[in-house]
């Protein structure tokens, strides 16, 4: 946790020193962010919204997003060559994996 949040602290010093945030920009929207993060956590334990997100019979279709999403991406690189695409890509292919394991273990 202290490194997800040392790592978010970084990302927003980075902003404001190249100029492209002003300090009380990244601090009013990381106020947001986590605001946002408790609301999305207090919401979910009451009403239970993603039950469905269990059920064997949609990983399917997360599956199908996902290889759509990596197709995208790949094209994306393709044209743009930047590290950030290279990143979500990886990140893609190992949700798909995921998906797969869990998928075939049930």
């Amino acid at each position: 946790m202290f490194l997800l949040l040392g790592f978010g602290y970084l990302i927003g010093l980075s902003r404001v020193a190249v100029g492209a945030h002003f300090p009380f920009d990244v601090f009013i929207g990381s106020v947001i962010g986590y605001c946002s993060g408790l609301l999305g956590i207090i919401i979910t334990r009451r009403y239970k919204i993603w039950n469905w997100f269990c059920f064997k019979k949609f990983t399917p279709l997360f599956i199908i997003a996902i290889i759509a999403c990596c197709v995208s991406v790949s094209i994306k690189i393709y044209y743009e060559k930047s590290l950030v695409f290279y990143l979500v890509l990886i990140s893609l292919f190992v949700a798909l994996y995921k998906f797969i394991y869990v998928y075939i273990k049930k």
